[in-house]
Formats: structure tokens, C-alpha cells, sequence
């Protein structure tokens, strides 16, 4: 399959610059599903773990932790994005430069416990244990996960690999902090490795005063990767590694002019991604390459480089460009020599390092507890008073890291917001984007959605930098709440403005963000991976997993497909992808495509988790395929789940909606029998569906009598539905009744009913189900009352108990009753609908009054309501029948007068009512109106005026309406030719008769036994009789079988022409046929016999 938005790779999917190889794979599940090939499958074996060591001092286990998948769905993804963004803060000095490291990139972002992630509206918690074992013990290149060993640091080169198992601490954040402490000792052993130090030389350097600067000589900095450079130049001082403002200002700028050559040899700047304007002032490369500025300059200053060197990252994507600054590559050597160590002289030492290895985060780490509780306490009493003086002392103490502590410990999202802004009010104090995280995260746990778009403003507007875990952090929090154009509109301001390079992760969380967005985001997820693939980031698996969610949600099969293609490929499908794949069908409608895939699932023992079962079952039921529902409620109790409460009660729900009761009713068993006992809302659809009394009797005498009353309401409800539903109106009114608490004489069904229910005061809702049922049983006078006792009670009729009532009493011309209750309506504060005005117009247009009906039609008009065009229609051919045709036509006038176009059928209506008044001339001035008010006559209309001007002899400008229609694309009819024919034959021109029924061979339309009737008698009229009689031969040919009108005709028009020796002929054929002629045939017959015989006639 092709696709012009994202490149394909070979098997069709989103073509990546990862080339890391794929074992043996299964058979594709999804292709087997879409072919339906039972070919053999190959089951795949899982990847062999390798054997880790126990940790050697493990903390002490706690049994209170709370795993992710234990969380909601919105606190396990924060809760997730803030262990990895722990994560991050101990291990962003970890990037190495050797490609033999077991430490992936820390741009790279984490994604150890992702696989359960959220993208949609259900969770794969399948195999958790399994996965995230995976997690820690295998290091996933393609998704950049990070390394969780901890080292050792007992000796130089022996440091075995600890593995800390999770469910020994008691939180997500304990286990992160204790990798943390494992790593920053794994890097300062790994720095010492770079520098050649070891214990012993450092000892010795200690007793014997060594050169330290020959130490620093053996280092090449040129191995150390950026993070660990910033990290080691605390130690040893920093120089700034990008040009000086001389150099920067010595550069050659240009005024940006559109089509000129000195604009360099590019049109926009690859740095914002933005066009030039003219009179933009740009900074021109000795590479010919123009950029503006503002961001030249930046960037020069700063020297980021990027080992592809693309466009995106390292500006001059020109090699001759770097000769325009030489100082940017390459020269960490020269820089570290020149510079002086601080005095005294440092060596080089575990701890030293280790600290190093902090140092950007050095003021943070070292948090004082007690300011933190202080903190806490203050702003959690109350009342609190932002001058305490308390607060002052505490004011010089802060720290982000102190800040981020203060606001993880608060649980009040308001108290949060307050400390939140009083801390940057402090003098010497600024939030970083850990403190803005940690405040974005109150936010969107407590989803408010304004004060988060206005941080995220904040956040972009005191360019605070970003590392790219907290960039995608802040976007999960954005998206948690929907803000997904927030999210994207976040992302392009930080990157634009400099704040973060955005890596793999940060992209990666954004398509995250755009695959929760309810809209159609298939340009937004191509442009973001088109920038992906731009700046030189693999697609992984969570990069293609979004992907692959937005297509479904989009109903882009084909591209779902492709993506999931390339995920198989790879060996990224696992059951959460197969989950998303299975939901979007069920949305889709393919249900049994959906089940079909599922079947596949099982035979790659890959399995649906709890959720999304609960989502197909419901899914399934909506789609009306409740026998694929219970299939699947069945593998969910084979694969071990419980089966709640809420699955039983939207598969009853469904099965009554099928009225499939005995299953129905199956299933209430069942549910029983597993000790879940019913809640009202089962009853309640159980209930209506029953066929008498006694079945609903037997299910009433389960109800439990602790039922609240909101609950005993629902079960009334649905008592009265189900006798009105059997007919058993009466006892339903009287049940009523009895819930006011009225004398009630009903018998014993009733009674029992009150006994197991209870007395529960009745509602508007009980009220229209009752009254309804007597309207339509035609009990308008008991459906009144109950509506006054209703009223009495102080229960209030809705709009729709209103309508029914003016309805019917509409329909049984009860008109004055309607106006009295529209009137009430009005009072009590309800807006009458169009049903309800529609309801007396059409009453007024049976009783054919007019002025009446457009008074409510201006009435209706002032509401924005239109009258209905079938009551309209009716009016105006009731006008017509008695002959009031011009008072018709001025109802329609009025009518486009007030802004309502009559239908067609209604202008034909009077057109053909003028028509028989012989008002022709007026007819054809109502039909040019029409044309002109904008509405298109039909080819009735034109057939009914056509008729009309042939009856008026007015046959040449009926044949002109006839080419009319054509002109205006209308097909004429068979009835159209024959009212021409008609019409020229009865003005003595069948010539052009003839002519019209040559026309009507031409364009294909089949003359029927009229045509040829109306044709021969015009021939006889004529004196043509071998004309009259080749055309009747021709008829039968035709297979148009003459009836008795046509016989009839023939025999009148030879007896004319004095051929009655002919027409006795056709006399007896007909009566042969068993056609018995009028006696005017006859009497044709015998006057033309005794013409011919020179009789005399009586």
C-alpha cells in the first residue's frame, strides 16, 4: 500500500532509521485475520533473560507500596512521568561516548513500566511482572531505555551488577531515588575509568603531593560526552565554548529582500523553521547560508553540536560552514588545557567526582528537611497569613529542589498554587522546570485546566530551560487533561525559543498527547514525524504505538495497517498494539473482525486485559451484536477474570433490547447463582420486558428491601413502563394513583406490587409514561385528570407531556382545550416546541381556517418555528375540493410572505385548482412565481399545466413547456406525451400527433395503451381508418395489449367512417375477451348498420 503523507518502508509501514535486526518473527496476526489463511503457525519463543545477581544489601521491604498498575489511569501515567523524571535527574550525566556502554543516551527519556501505558481509553496491564522484568534486565536500543543496575564500587574493575526488585520499596519514588544513589556512584567509578584514577593513585597523590595537572593531562575530553563536560567544569573551571561577541558581530549581515541573490542561498531559517520577510535583518556564513540574527547569534554562543550534524541541530549543514566558525568543533582539548585549575589544586576522587556528577543540580540536592516541614506546615495552616513572620526567615533558604519537595508534599492543589506563587516572589529564587513539573502535576490530578494553559504561557515566557524528560513530562501533564493543542503549541514555543532540544522521548510523548485528542490529528501526527525523521530520531515503539492509535481513531484503516505492519516486523506487537487494533474494529463496526482478531490473539498467546475486555463487551452491545458479547463474556471468565456486576447489567440491558428474555433471564440466574446480587438497574430492564404480570411479580419479589429511594423510583418506573408496554393501562393509572396516595380499588396484582415497592412518591417521569399510555389507548379525559392531580401534588409536566396532551386533543378537534394548555405551557415557563405549534396548525388547516392558521404562523415564525409542509399541503387542497381556489392561492402568498416556501406539491395543487376553474392564465402566472421564489416544479406541476393550456386549446405553448423541461434536465413522462397528443388530436392536428409519438420513440419512452387509443381516435376523427387501423396492428406488436377502452374506440371511430362490418368484427372479439362494451357501441353498431343500409333511424 502506498501513502503520500509518510514514507513506507518494505512492508508498508513509517519508514525508520533504525536498523537493528529482527530474529524470527510469528506469522503476522493481522494478516491472518484480514486473509484468512489457516496456515501453520509459528508460536514465538520469549527472548531468553539473562541472570542477574541478588542485590547484596537490599533495603528492607515494605508491604505498602503501590504499584502502577494498581493506580488510575490519569495518577499512573503522572505518577510514571514523575519516576522517570527522578530517573533522569540522577542518571543526565550518564551519556557515553563508547559504543560498549550499557547506559543508553539520557536525551533518550526512559520508558521502563511504558509498555502499560495509557493511549486511548484502556490500559494493557497484560504480563505486567513479565515486562517489567524485561525492563530491568535487558537493555532495549531501539526504545533507549535506560540501564537500572547499580554497581558496586568494591573495587576497580569488579563491579558486579545489582538489581533492585521494585516490590521491595514502598513506593515508585523510593525505588527511583535508590537507583538514583547506584548510578551517581556507577558514574564517578566510570569517570575515574575515563581519567585512568583509581583508588590507589589518588592515595598516592594524597601522601606524596602529586602533580595533579599530569592527571588532567591523561583525560581527553574529547571522549566525554557534553553532560559530563558541564559536570567536570566545576571542577576545573569552565570556558565558554562558542564565539566571543566580537567575532559574532564581525559577521556579515544582509536586509532580507524577496528574489535577491544576497539573501544567501536559502529561504527560511532552518533554526525556527520560519520564512523570511522583507527587511529582516540576517547574518550571512561565509557557506552562503543566511539565518536571522537573533538566532545565529544565540546559537553561536552556546556551540550545541550534534553528531549527524543535521540541519536542525548544527546550523552550518555545510562542511565549508564550519571554516565560518572554527572554534565550535573539536576543541574541548585546547580549551581545557587553557584553563587554570581553582585553587588549591583538586584530585580527582570517587566522592569528587560523584558530587561532580551532580553538581547541576548541586544546590537541590542537599535539602534540609526541616525547611521542607516547615514549609508544609505553614502553608497548611489555617487560617494562613502570607506575613508570617516565620516565613521571612525561611525566605533565603530556598531551593528548587526544596521548592519541588514543599510541593510534592502538599496535597491540596490550591495550597500548592499559592506556595507555588509565593516562592518565585523570594529574592534570589527562580522556578526551574522540575518546579513548574511538579506544579503542573497538581494541576492535572486536579484537573484544572485554566491555571495549567496559563503555566505553560509561564513557563515559555520566562525561558526557563528545559531537560528533555521534564519537557515531556509538562506535555503528560497537558494531555492528561485534554489541552492538546496546548501541548503541541508548548512544544513549538520552547523548541523555537531554545528552551529544550527535544529528543526521541520528548517527541515521543507529544505524539502521546496528540493521540488523546478527540479531533482528527492525522496532519499534526505527520508533520511531527516528518520533524522526527527531519532531525535524524529513530522511530521506535512508542513512537509508532500513538501512531498507530490516531489512525484507528481516524478509521484510516489502511495507514493503521501499514504502522502495524512495521511494528510486526520489528517485534514490537505486543498485546497492548493488538488491544488498540481490536477496539478501533469494534468502533468501526467490524465486529466480527474484531473477535476474529482476538481468536488470533490467543493462538500468539497474546491476551486482552481486564479493561479492554470490559470495553469490547460494551462495545459489542452498542453495535447490536450482543451474541459476540457473550462470546467474549465467556473468554473473559475462562481467562480468569471476575466478572462484575456492570458486565451483567449492559448484557441483560442488551438481550431485553433484543427481546431474547429467556437469555435474558439466563444470565440473571447465573448472576445469582455467583452470589452478585441484582441492583435496581438490572431489575429495571428486566422488568419492561416481561409478557403479563406474574413474571414481573416473580422478579418484584427479589427485590431487597434495603433499596434507597432513589432506586425504589427506578423500580416504579419500570413497573409502570411494563404494564403499559402489555396493555395494562388501567392497572398502570391505578398504580399511579395509589403512589399519590389516593383510595385505589384495584385488586390484588396491584396491591402485591405496592407491597414489594413500597410507597414512593411519583415523579414527572412516572406521570408521562402513564399518561401517554392513555392517549394512546384514546383515554384523553383520563390522561387530563391525572395531568390536574399531578399538578395538584405540586409535580410539574414536562415539555413532552404537554405536546402528547395538545396532540391529541388536536386530532379529536378539541382545539379550544389545546389553546387553554399552551397557555399553561407558556406560564409555567416552557418554551412551546415546533411539535407543539405544528400540533394546533394542523388542526386549523382541517378545519380550513385560514386567518386563524397565519396568526399561528406568525407566531411560530416569532419562536423560529416552521410550520409543517404536509399541514400546509392539506389546507390548501381542502380549499381547493370546496372550490375556494383563489383563497388557496393567497394562503400561499401569505405564506412566502411571512418566509415560508410553500412545497411543490402544494403549488400543484392549486395550479390544477385554476386549471378547473378555466383560470389557465393565472395558473401559468403561478407557476412563472414559483420558478421565480427559487422553487423547482416537478414534472407533475408541468403536467398539470400542460393538461390545462391542451384543454384550452392552447396545445403549441403546452408542447413549448414541453421543451422546457428538457432545457431544465426534467425527463418527460409518458402522461406528458399523451396530453399533447390529446391536445393536438382534439385541435384536428394529428399530424403533429404523430410527430409526438415519433418524438416519444426517440427519447426511449414506451407508449402505453392510452397513447395508442387517444392516437387512433384522433385517426378516425380524421377519416384516416387504414392509419387508425395499421397503428392498432402496430399496438399489438408493440405487446401493448389493447383493453376495453381501446376496443371501445376502435369500433366507435369505424362505425364514424362507415366501416360497421369491420366494427362488428372487433364487437365480437371483445365480448370474446369477456370485455362488455357501453351501450353507446352498440348503438354505434346499429346506427352505422342502417346508414348503410339506407334505413331510416329512430
Amino acid at each position: 500500500m502506498e501513502n503520500d503523507d509518510v514514507k513506507l518502508g518494505s512492508a508498508g509501514g513509517l519508514k525508520s532509521n533504525n536498523n537493528n535486526g529482527v530474529g524470527e518473527q510469528e506469522q503476522n496476526p493481522l494478516r491472518e485475520c484480514e486473509e484468512g489463511e489457516g496456515e501453520e503457525e509459528v508460536s514465538s519463543e520469549p527472548s531468553q533473560e539473562e541472570e542477574v545477581d541478588p542485590p547484596s544489601s537490599p533495603p528492607v521491604p515494605q508491604p505498602s507500596r503501590t504499584p502502577f498498575s494498581n493506580l488510575s489511569q490519569v495518577d499512573a501515567d503522572l505518577a510514571l512521568a514523575r519516576t522517570l523524571q527522578e530517573q533522569e535527574r540522577a542518571y543526565m550525566m550518564l551519556r557515553m561516548n563508547n559504543v560498549d556502554s550499557d547506559y543508553g543516551s539520557w536525551e533518550a527519556g526512559s520508558y521502563v513500566h511504558e509498555d502499560e501505558d495509557d493511549f486511548n481509553e484502556f490500559d494493557d496491564d497484560t504480563d505486567d511482572n513479565d515486562e517489567e522484568q524485561d525492563d530491568e534486565t535487558e537493555v532495549d536500543n531501539d526504545e533507549d531505555a535506560f540501564d537500572v543496575h547499580a554497581h558496586d564500587d568494591a573495587g576497580e574493575n569488579d563491579n558486579p551488577s545489582v538489581e533492585y526488585d521494585p516490590a521491595v520499596f514502598s513506593s515508585d519514588e523510593a525505588y527511583a531515588r535508590a537507583l538514583q544513589d547506584a548510578e551517581d556512584r556507577e558514574m564517578a567509578a566510570r569517570l575515574m575509568a575515563l581519567a585512568r584514577i583509581n583508588d590507589r593513585e589518588v592515595e598516592d597523590t594524597e601522601e606524596h603531593g602529586g602533580n595533579s595537572q599530569d592527571t588532567w593531562d591523561e583525560v581527553d575530553p574529547d571522549e566525554l560526552s557534553y553532560e559530563e563536560l558541564i559536570a567536570l567544569a566545576e571542577v576545573v573551571g569552565t570556558e565558554s565554548r562558542g564565539l566571543s561577541a566580537d567575532n559574532i558581530a564581525s559577521l556579515p549581515s544582509v536586509s532580507y529582500k524577496t528574489g535577491s541573490s544576497q539573501n544567501g542561498s536559502n529561504e527560511s531559517c532552518v533554526i525556527c523553521r520560519l520564512d523570511y520577510e522583507d527587511g529582516e535583518n540576517l547574518t550571512l556564513l561565509s557557506c552562503k547560508h543566511s539565518y536571522h540574527s537573533e538566532c545565529i547569534n544565540n546559537w553561536l554562543k552556546i556551540n550545541k553540536r550534534n553528531k549527524n550534524k543535521t540541519d536542525i541541530h548544527l546550523l552550518c549543514y555545510c562542511r565549508s560552514a564550519l571554516f565560518a566558525v572554527p572554534k565550535i568543533s573539536k576543541t574541548h582539548r585546547s580549551l581545557w588545557k587553557s584553563t587554570p585549575p581553582r585553587s588549591p589544586p583538586i584530585v580527582f576522587s570517587k566522592q569528587l567526582i560523584g558530587k561532580a556528577c551532580s553538581n547541576h543540580y548541586a544546590s537541590d540536592t542537599d535539602t534540609d528537611p526541616s525547611l521542607v516541614s516547615a514549609l508544609i506546615s505553614i502553608f497548611t495552616k489555617r487560617p494562613f497569613s502570607p506575613d508570617d513572620p516565620e516565613l521571612k526567615t525561611l525566605a533565603p533558604r530556598l531551593t528548587t529542589k526544596a521548592v519541588e519537595s514543599v510541593l510534592n508534599g502538599l496535597r491540596s492543589w490550591k495550597t500548592a498554587h499559592v506556595f507555588f506563587t509565593w516562592a518565585p516572589n523570594q529574592s534570589g529564587y527562580t522556578h526551574n522546570c522540575y518546579t513548574y513539573n511538579a506544579m503542573a502535576s497538581h494541576l492535572s490530578r486536579a484537573r484544572q485546566n485554566a491555571p495549567l494553559r496559563a503555566m505553560a504561557m509561564e513557563v515559555v515566557g520566562s525561558n526557563c530551560s528545559l531537560t528533555p524528560g521534564a519537557l515531556g513530562f509538562f506535555l503528560r501533564c497537558l494531555a492528561s487533561v485534554d489541552l492538546v493543542q496546548e501541548a503541541n503549541f508548548f512544544f513549538d514555543q520552547v523548541t523555537a525559543k531554545g528552551l529544550c532540544v527535544p529528543n526521541s522521548y520528548g517527541y515521543n510523548c507529544l505524539l502521546e498527547a496528540i493521540s488523546k485528542s478527540k479531533s482528527n490529528s492525522i496532519e499534526l501526527l505527520e508533520m511531527r514525524l516528518q520533524e522526527m525523521r527531519d532531525s535524524g530520531w529513530e522511530f521506535g515503539k512508542h513512537t509508532l504505538t500513538p501512531a498507530l492509535q490516531v489512525y484507528c481513531n481516524a478509521g484510516k484503516f489502511e495507514k493503521a495497517l501499514n504502522v502495524f505492519n512495521e511494528m510486526y516486523e520489528r517485534g514490537w506487537v505486543d498485546a497492548h498494539v493488538m488491544s488498540i487494533l481490536v477496539v478501533s474494529f469494534s468502533k468501526w463496526g467490524e465486529v466480527d473482525k474484531a473477535f476474529d482478531l482476538i481468536e488470533r490473539m490467543e493462538d500468539h498467546k497474546l491476551g486482552l486485559n481486564e479493561k479492554t475486555f470490559h470495553v469490547l463487551i460494551h462495545g459489542f452491545v452498542r453495535q447490536s451484536r450482543v451474541d459476540k458479547a457473550l462470546q467474549l463474556f465467556d473468554k473473559m471468565r475462562k481467562s480468569g477474570f471476575a466478572l462484575d456486576i456492570s458486565l451483567y447489567d449492559v448484557l441483560i440491558g442488551g438481550l431485553c433490547k433484543n427481546k431474547e428474555l429467556e437469555k435474558a433471564l439466563s444470565m440473571y440466574s447465573e448472576m445469582k447463582a455467583l452470589g452478585i446480587h441484582a441492583d435496581a438497574g438490572i431489575l429495571a430492564k428486566l422488568i419492561p420486558s416481561f409478557s403479563d404480570e406474574v413474571e414481573m411479580m416473580r422478579v418484584l419479589e427479589e427485590v431487597p428491601g434495603d433499596l434507597d429511594e432513589e432506586d425504589m423510583l427506578l423500580l416504579c418506573t419500570s413497573v409502570l413502563n411494563g404494564l403499559t408496554n402489555i396493555g395494562s393501562i388501567d392497572k398502570a393509572y391505578q398504580l399511579l394513583q395509589a403512589m399519590m396516595q389516593y383510595e385505589s380499588d384495584s385488586e390484588g396484582g396491584v396491591d402485591k406490587i405496592l407491597v414489594v415497592m413500597k410507597r414512593v412518591r411519583p415523579v414527572t417521569t412516572n406521570f408521562e409514561i402513564v399518561i401517554d399510555g392513555l392517549l394512546r389507548f384514546g383515554k384523553s379525559d383520563m390522561a387530563l385528570s391525572l395531568y390536574k392531580d399531578m399538578i395538584q401534588i405540586g409535580c410539574k409536566p414536562n415539555v413532552s407531556i404537554y405536546n402528547n396532551l395538545i396532540d391529541a386533543l388536536c386530532n379529536s378537534d378539541r382545539l379550544d382545550e389545546s389553546y387553554k394548555l399552551l397557555r399553561e405551557m407558556e406560564q409555567s415557563g416552557l418554551e412551546p416546541t415546533h411539535f407543539t405549534h405544528n400540533s394546533i396548525f394542523g388542526c386549523l388547516c382541517r378545519r380550513q381556517d385560514v386567518v386563524a392558521a397565519l396568526n399561528l404562523v406568525k407566531e411560530m415564525r416569532a419562536c423560529g418555528h416552521e410550520p409543517w409542509i404536509k399541514y400546509s399541503t392539506l389546507l390548501v387542497k381542502q380549499l381547493c375540493k370546496h372550490e375556494k381556489v383563489v383563497e388557496a392561492c393567497n394562503f400561499l402568498d401569505n405564506m412566502v410572505h411571512e418566509g415560508f416556501l410553500p412545497d411543490i406539491v402544494a403549488y400543484s395543487t392549486a395550479i390544477n385548482g385554476l386549471v378547473k376553474i378555466q383560470e389557465v392564465d393565472r395558473a401559468v402566472q403561478l407557476f412563472q412565481d414559483i420558478c421565480a421564489h427559487g422553487c423547482c416544479p416537478d414534472v407533475v406541476s408541468h403536467n398539470i399545466l400542460i393538461s390545462g393550456l391542451c384543454k384550452a386549446k392552447r396545445v403549441s405553448e403546452a408542447e413549448s413547456l414541453l421543451d422546457e423541461m428538457v432545457m431544465k434536465g426534467l425527463v418527460p413522462s409518458v402522461v406528458t406525451y399523451n396530453l399533447l397528443i390529446d391536445g393536438w388530436c382534439k385541435t384536428s392536428h394529428v399530424e403533429k400527433a404523430i410527430l409526438c409519438l415519433s418524438r416519444m420513440f426517440g427519447e426511449d419512452r414506451e407508449p402505453n395503451v392510452i397513447t395508442y387509443t387517444t392516437l387512433i381516435d384522433g385517426l378516425f376523427n380524421a377519416g384516416r381508418v387504414d392509419d387508425a387501423l395499421a397503428l392498432w396492428n402496430n399496438m399489438g406488436k408493440k405487446g401493448c395489449a389493447p383493453n376495453r377502452i381501446a376496443y371501445m374506440a376502435l369500433i366507435t371511430g369505424l362505425c364514424k367512417c362507415g366501416k360497421p362490418d369491420e366494427a362488428l368484427v372487433y364487437l365480437h372479439e371483445m365480448e370474446e375477451k369477456e370485455m362488455k362494451p357501453e351501450i353507446f357501441v352498440y348503438a354505434a353498431v346499429v346506427s352505422a348498420r342502417l346508414s348503410e343500409l339506407n334505413l331510416p333511424r329512430q
